[in-house]
Parts: C-alpha cells; sequence; structure tokens
C-alpha cells in the first residue's frame, strides 16, 4: 500500500505552480487542472480552490508564504 495525502489549496490569483513540484503533488481530478490558472496581466483578485494529492504531506508554511492556505489534509492509502 502507497500513502496518499488529499488537500485542499486556495488562494488568489495566480496559482503558484512550483508548488506542484516542491510538494510532488498533483490535481485530484482532471477538471483541478482548469484550475491552475495564471494570470499575471489581471489586477482583479478572484478566488481558487484545487483539490491536490501527494504521497508527501503538504508543506503548509510555503503554501502560506505565496499566499494560499492548506485545509482538509487527510491520509490514506492507494
Amino acid at each position: 500500500m502507497i500513502k496518499v495525502y488529499t488537500f485542499v489549496v486556495s488562494g488568489y490569483n495566480s496559482f503558484p505552480l512550483d508548488m506542484l513540484r516542491y510538494d510532488k503533488c498533483w490535481p485530484q481530478t482532471p477538471d483541478g487542472v482548469d484550475n491552475l490558472t495564471i494570470d499575471l496581466a489581471s489586477s482583479i483578485l478572484k478566488a481558487q480552490t484545487v483539490k491536490l494529492c501527494s504521497h508527501f504531506h503538504p508543506t503548509v508554511e510555503r503554501w502560506e508564504s505565496f499566499g494560499w492556505t492548506v485545509k482538509g489534509i487527510t491520509k490514506g492509502k492507494i
């Protein structure tokens, strides 16, 4: 069995794409990829929420350094 953490991140404007590499995580569903938007030209703040999975516990403090919050961390096995 392999452990899998699932969690939700939420924030405003550009999704911190480098966090996918840093936390070795991926969107939980294919629809989650649509929420990984980067809009550097827009000055309009819009809330985004993305469900993610990883084999490692998320680095909550690093997400927060990008202005994103981590919620609902659960650990399971596949």
